[in-house]
Order: C-alpha cells, then sequence, then structure tokens
C-alpha cells in the first residue's frame, strides 16, 4: 500500500446548527458519569438564588455534549444537595466508575468562607454553602474528587460560584444579579475575621490537579470567577453556564477545526461571552487546558490540502492529549522527508507498558485518516514493554504524494480496540474513512472510550509526527 491511501468520497462537512443536532449525531462514550448539584432554595430564604434550575438543564447538556449518556448523569437539586447528598453522591459516583471512566462533577449555588479554627496557616476555611447552611469544605471535596481522579480517566469539575470572601459584600445589585456568595451571620461576630481576600478554594483545586496528574490521570478545573472576583445568578442561569453552553454550539469555537473542544478554547470564547453580558468575571481554568471535553459543531471546510492535514492532525493530538501520563509512549521516524514512490516509512515505537499498539495515519491529501497497524496482513498488535520496529516484512508503506504533510501516531492501549468501526473503508489492506467531522468524532470515541473487550482501560500516546512528501 501507498503512503497516502486514495479515497473515492470528496471532502464534506456535516453542518450543525443546533447543540441538539450535534448531540444527536455524535455517538456517545458508554462509560461516561455526570454528577450535577444545584440550590436556588435554600433552608434559609436569605440565600436563595435565581436560575439555579436553568443552571442545572445547561449542565445537563453540556455533560451530554461531553458524551455521557442519560442514564448516567445524575442530578441533586436543592434540598438534596445537603452535607450528606453531596458526600454520598460523590461516594456513589466513585464506586459506580471503573478505571478510566471520564467524570463530569457540576455545582451551582453559593460558596462561602469561615474562620479556620483549627490553626495551622489558613486564615479561614473556604468551601460550597449546601442546602443546610453547612459548608460543605474545601478539603472534603479536594478528598473526595482526589480518591475520583486515582480511580478516572478523566475528571472534570466545573464549580459555578465564588470564594472571594469580602469581594461578595462589595458588589453591587444590579438587574436582579445575585452574586453567588454567602456569608454566615456567625461570622460578624468574629472581629478577628480576615477571609475576605482567601483563596483557598483555588490553591485546593491546584493541589488536586498537581496530585491527579501526578498519577497518570487527567483532571480539569473550572471556576466561574478568579479568585478575587464574584461569580452572579440570574433568572435566566448563572453567567458562567450560559455562556460555557452557548460556547458549546458556535462553530467557531473549534479554532482549529479538530473536531473537539478543550478546555482552552471554551474558556476564550465564554470569557468573551460574559463581558458581553457586562458581567465582570473571569472564567479560571485549572489543569490541563488542552484536555477534549466536548463535541464541536462543524466549522468551515479547509481550503487547502496543507490546511486539511493540519486540522485533522489535530484531531490525533486531541486524542493524545486525553491519553495517560502514566503509558509513556514515542514514535521516532529514521526520516521524516520521504520522495514519493521511492522512499518507505521505517520506525520504532517505545512503549512503559505492555498493550495493544495502534498506529494512527493522516494522508497528505488531507482526505483521510487512516490505521497503518493493525492490518490484513499483520494482526499480532500486542507488544510488550520496549520497543517495537515497523513496518514488519510482510507489509510496508512507501510515498506516493501529493506533495504535502502527513502525521502519524502511536497509541498503546490496555484495552484492545476495534478501530474498523471509525475506519470502515478498506485501502488494501488498511482500514480508512473519509477524514470529515463525522470520522472525527467516530475516530476520537474508539480511541478514548470503551474498547472491544467492552472496558475503558487506559491508553498512553506519542507525539504527532510529522511526515513531508516531496518530489
Amino acid at each position: 500500500m501507498n503512503f497516502r491511501t486514495k479515497t473515492t468520497q470528496s471532502m464534506r462537512n456535516i453542518a450543525t446548527t443546533t447543540l441538539l443536532a450535534a448531540l444527536c449525531a455524535a455517538p456517545v462514550y458508554a462509560a461516561d458519569y455526570a454528577l450535577i448539584m444545584g440550590i436556588g432554595t435554600y433552608q434559609e430564604s436569605r440565600a436563595n438564588l435565581p436560575g439555579i434550575d436553568k443552571d442545572v438543564a445547561g449542565a445537563r447538556r453540556i455533560a451530554q455534549s461531553i458524551g455521557v449518556p442519560t442514564e448516567n448523569i445524575r442530578e441533586l437539586f436543592n434540598d438534596q444537595v445537603s452535607s450528606m447528598g453531596v458526600q454520598k453522591a460523590l461516594h456513589d459516583i466513585e464506586s459506580s466508575i471503573s478505571a478510566g471512566d471520564r467524570v463530569f462533577v457540576y455545582y451551582s449555588g453559593h460558596g462561602g468562607q469561615v474562620p479556620n479554627n483549627s490553626g495551622g496557616s489558613k486564615k479561614c476555611t473556604e468551601g460550597m454553602f449546601v442546602y443546610d447552611m453547612k459548608l460543605f469544605k474545601d478539603v472534603d471535596l479536594e478528598a473526595a474528587l482526589g480518591s475520583l481522579a486515582a480511580k478516572a480517566g478523566q475528571l472534570v469539575m466545573f464549580n459555578d460560584s465564588c470564594f472571594s470572601g469580602g469581594a461578595a459584600s462589595k458588589a453591587p445589585p444590579m438587574d436582579g444579579r445575585v452574586a453567588k456568595m454567602y456569608q454566615p451571620k456567625s461570622v460578624n461576630e468574629h472581629a478577628e475575621y480576615t477571609c475576605g481576600e482567601a483563596v483557598n478554594m483555588k490553591v485546593a483545586a491546584r493541589n488536586l490537579v498537581a496530585g491527579a496528574q501526578a498519577k497518570g490521570n487527567n483532571m480539569v478545573y473550572i471556576a466561574a470567577a478568579a479568585d478575587d472576583e464574584v461569580a452572579f445568578a440570574t433568572k435566566n442561569g448563572s453567567a458562567a453556564t450560559q455562556a460555557w453552553e452557548a460556547c458549546l454550539k458556535e462553530p467557531g469555537t473549534d479554532s482549529n477545526g479538530s473536531g473537539s473542544l478543550n478546555a482552552s478554547k471554551l474558556m476564550n470564547c465564554a470569557q468573551g461571552k460574559i463581558r458581553a453580558m457586562g458581567f465582570k468575571q473571569t472564567i479560571t481554568v485549572i489543569g490541563n487546558k488542552e484536555l477534549p471535553l466536548s463535541f464541536a459543531a462543524a466549522s468551515a471546510p479547509p481550503a487547502t490540502p496543507i490546511e486539511a492535514a493540519r486540522r485533522n492532525a489535530a484531531t490525533l493530538e486531541d486524542i493524545r492529549q486525553a491519553a495517560s501520563s502514566a503509558i509513556q509512549v514515542e514514535l521516532q521516524a529514521s526520516k521524516t522527508d520521504l520522495r514519493i514512490d521511492k522512499d518507505a516509512l521505517d520506525f520504532n515505537v517505545r512503549t512503559s507498558r505492555a498493550g495493544y499498539l495502534y498506529l494512527l495515519h493522516v494522508g497528505s491529501d488531507g482526505k483521510t485518516f487512516d490505521l497503518l497497524f493493525p492490518n490484513d496482513l499483520d494482526q499480532n498488535n500486542f507488544v510488550q514493554a520496549g520497543t517495537v520496529r515497523l513496518p514488519r516484512p510482510s507489509w510496508r508503506v512507501v510515498a506516493s504524494g501529493p506533495v504535502g504533510e502527513a502525521y502519524v501516531m502511536a497509541v498503546v492501549s490496555d484495552a484492545k480496540k476495534d478501530y474498523t468501526k471509525a475506519l470502515t473503508s478498506k485501502q488494501g489492506p488498511f482500514n480508512s474513512a473519509t477524514a470529515d467531522s463525522a470520522a472525527q468524532t467516530k475516530l476520537r470515541v474508539e480511541a478514548t472510550g470503551v474498547g472491544a473487550s467492552g472496558t475503558t482501560g487506559s491508553f498512553g500516546a506519542s507525539t504527532v509526527v510529522r511526515v513531508r512528501e516531496l518530489n
């Protein structure tokens, strides 16, 4: 087979005008879970917040855009979001997931601070004020999320509340906007209370993310406002949640056309919408900002083959960003400049762990995704830790043009995958698919979702290697 697989189909674009259409067209992961919590009506009425029901509905749609099936979404509302209710829900979701599954946790309600009476360097204790007016402390949330992160392959938390202490009291009420910061009356009795500028919640989140990534997990913590700002609720929903969801529907959010939206793309889009709404709050993202979170609405087709190939390579990069750092994979090509009809691809793959090896390829014409290995000539893709040289003697890949850029990435997975679900066409002994929006989604789902064995497991991925085809 030649290095560039041919295709009889032309590049096409699947138009998506609404988020619902995108969700209906996109397959979902079979092992994703979501816990959505919202409190609009508190035990103490002065703490009530408007529009939280709309936040819960919006969070449900955000979870679906990530790929969480409806049956795996659990919602807690108002009095269900008690101290015991939150603790139990977090424990239950940890018990439900398997290693490598993805989890989305969402909270909309008040944040708060109380004096720290336990000593130490922290001036105050921060956390989420739940229905029964108790503080679900940042350290307790950190412990619960830490247990999830140790088990899950991907953990995302969206916290639409604020912990800015005294900044909330300085925020003037306007147009029915309510600051999402609750301060108990008892705090006023403490003359030594100096929590107004504390940022303990964000510090806890940073510690949690670092710990999760050190164990090979991927985590993103999304805060509705910066450390010294206030998050707002309105009758139409909270500003950050509204903005984040709105960006899921816009083709322009997918700035590199990879077919998915990471935290960085969504944050940039959502921040512009928040400013346009007149809010002075800054969405803060801690963790891997490049981690793909949601399927993207289709964007305009690329103008040239090189642009198309680079867009398809961005899809491979999205897969790499979702990989576990616990499995180190390296791909080294003996030559990255290949003469058309003369040179063959030759490379070494090194893996730190045994697993199933796959080689994904983007054609230099920008029209195809291909599975170079395994193939009809060589199905033995289980490899031990160490170095493997490919192609094997039974097959090879020769550059045949057009002049341009092709891309290759190696994936090593604990669980056996079936890429033929995504790459359904045949080009000689190799599976292939026209590189359109549907193929982007299917390829990413197969790479990061449940494998042929029925389990998710973990996977590692190499850097995406560019190979230039030259005359």
